[in-house]
């Protein structure tokens, strides 16, 4: 039963991470890109896509986690990216009043 509990919130954690790196992403192309060079927006599918593609080719690390640090692990990662988007969108939206 707690590896069911392990593989739920692994896939919720994994879906939340890739909507909100995808919703951070678009606003910032929305922001520079588009403005800057007249490019085309991005749709929330098509920045999902490009995210994939860039992480397919970072190295990622592999790690033993024990199993009492697995949650700890997990929650960590997505905190990481929650607070790392948010920075980066405050960093963009004082940044593109400069452009």
């Amino acid at each position: 039963m707690k590896i069911i509990g392990y593989i739920t919130t692994t896939i919720f954690a994994i879906v939340l991470s890739t909507i909100v790196s995808a919703y951070v992403f678009t606003t910032l192309w929305s922001w520079f890109i588009v403005t800057t060079f007249g490019a085309k927006a991005l749709s929330i599918p098509a920045a999902i896509g490009i995210i994939l593609l860039l992480s397919f080719t970072k190295n990622s690390k592999s790690e033993e986690i024990g199993d009492g640090e697995y949650l700890k692990t997990l929650f960590k990662a997505v905190y990481h990216t929650l607070f790392l988007g948010g920075i980066w969108l405050l960093i963009g939206y004082i940044v593109k009043f400069f452009i």
